[in-house]
């Protein structure tokens, strides 16, 4: 019987979905402590800088969240946020909101960003550039998969251009789960994301330039950068 269980575990989505149950216990728990602890002591600070999803690549000035170990605050950003309303001037993301599903996880986000930016408060997004990898693979060119090797983005077992196409999409690859937050769960072009920016209320979206003062170096090639404003007559 021990035997039948194990073979079981290992071969079956069984495996899977269990250890996700247990991650998201723990997720949850460390979310509801770190809404706590924040909310007794910083809860009242406005004009915040926010750096959504920042892993390591943390930036001073800004408040960074993520359920990294190395950020400011650790919280499941999934969730609603301990945050005031209009109490932020600037929320930014790098490659973060990729990770989130589509559309529930997206709409919850850009909701919750809304809410959090003061009115003519910015959003600046980078993600994935989406548009590149699908123009080379139509006209049988090769200058993303020449990127890719370059910047050592894919798995090194990804060969033929499918296979990029599918790892850019979902970013995962064997041994890892799929339900992994470092999987890609949608991959985004300017005409999508400036669809729902304007659904939950941003104005002047529009596409900018890599900013080497914002922007990680690693993120200039590759990236599609979109930003937008809170307008100032809605709260």
């Amino acid at each position: 019987m021990e035997k039948y269980i194990k073979n079981l575990m290992q071969s079956s989505p069984i495996a899977d979905h269990f250890m996700n149950f247990l991650i998201e216990l723990y997720v949850a728990f460390v979310h509801k402590i770190n809404v706590l602890k924040y909310q007794m002591g910083n809860k009242k600070k406005k004009g915040l800088k926010i750096n959504f999803g920042s892993g390591r690549a943390t930036k001073s000035g800004f408040l960074n969240l993520d359920f990294s170990s190395s950020a400011d605050l650790r919280l499941d950003l999934r969730k609603p946020l301990p945050l005031l309303d209009s109490s932020c001037s600037l929320v930014y993301s790098e490659h973060f909101v990729e990770h989130l599903s589509y559309p529930e996880g997206v709409e919850t986000h850009f909701s919750e960003c809304y809410r959090i930016l003061e009115p003519n408060g910015k959003i600046s997004i980078s993600v994935p550039d989406t548009q590149w990898p699908l123009i080379d693979y139509v006209q049988g060119k090769n200058s993303f998969l020449v990127a890719c090797k370059q910047h050592n983005w894919h798995h090194k077992e990804c060969s033929t251009f499918m296979e990029h196409i599918n790892y850019h999409f979902r970013q995962r690859w064997a041994g890892r789960s799929y339900s992994h937050f470092e999987n890609h769960r949608f991959a985004w072009d300017f005409e999508t994301m400036k669809k729902k920016l304007v659904e939950f209320g941003f104005v002047n979206v529009e596409r900018r330039n890599y900013n080497p003062n914002l922007d990680s170096m690693h993120r200039e090639v590759g990236s599609l950068f979109v930003q937008a404003s809170k307008p100032n007559n809605k709260v």
